[in-house]
């Protein structure tokens, strides 16, 4: 998934837009321990 796509998610959850990238970039990290783990 985009980098892009996970702002306009967090910016969805209700994360401000200048904060969403930070928010985008610790769940893609969730995302690849998650896949690792599987």
């Amino acid at each position: 998934m985009r980098l892009d796509a996970l702002v306009g998610i967090a910016m969805l959850n209700g994360h401000d837009p200048r904060e969403a990238r930070e928010y985008a970039k610790y769940d893609l990290e969730i995302l690849a321990l998650l896949h690792n783990a599987l």
